[in-house]
């Protein structure tokens, strides 16, 4: 249909289909420009979010960890059975850990200890092996006693130590009445890594 002037007049579905594309082309730009960005950034944080919340239970975690360690530390200390990790430092801790044997291991007969090295560090740890071999002898029951005796003070070094292997060997019959009694035992002296 034309107008007056000769020109075609815009009808009423073509202004509605106008308005509608128009809606549709600000409904598209909000979309690309300001929804989908945000909702990009929002899920963003919110991974973030669940991220922190996962960190900051490890941290919690860690911290009772922590605090049951610090507890049992404080009663060992307390009870006086506390003992030491030695930072590594090559022969001068052998040197130690030999003079403390030595003063372990007198009045023993066929005293024999030797180091077979200090392993790689495994978490900061260094493990320092030493077999030790000797014969302990007495009367009436004293041979065990006395190897008992020797043994206890060998892990009470004040060094943190774990016995790895351990042989008695009466010299007759029964062991807590034997003349003698042979102890042979390997003992691992843990070091922290310098």
């Amino acid at each position: 249909m034309k107008s007056k002037n000769g020109k075609r007049r815009v009808t009423l579905k073509e202004i509605i289909i106008v308005c509608v594309l128009f809606v549709a082309l600000l409904l598209g730009v909000y979309f690309a420009a300001v929804y989908y960005p945000l909702s990009q950034r929002t899920s963003k944080v919110e991974a973030d979010l669940d991220n922190i919340e996962l960190y900051l239970d490890a941290a919690e975690l860690r911290k009772a960890a922590y605090d049951t360690m610090k507890a049992e530390n404080e009663r060992i200390k307390a009870s006086g059975n506390a003992t030491e990790m030695p930072r590594y430092n090559g022969n001068e801790q052998q040197e130690r850990l030999n003079e403390r044997l030595t003063e372990i291991l007198v009045g023993v007969q066929n005293l024999r200890f030797d180091s077979s090295g200090v392993s790689a560090a495994t978490d900061g740890v260094r493990i320092r092996t030493v077999t030790v071999s000797f014969t302990a002898a007495g009367e009436n029951g004293s041979a065990y006693t006395k190897a008992k005796s020797v043994l206890h003070e060998l892990m009470n070094t004040g060094y943190r130590c774990c016995m790895t292997s351990l042989t008695l060997s009466p010299s007759s019959g029964d062991l807590q009445n034997a003349a003698s009694v042979g102890v042979s035992c390997s003992v691992n002296f843990y070091e922290i890594d310098s």
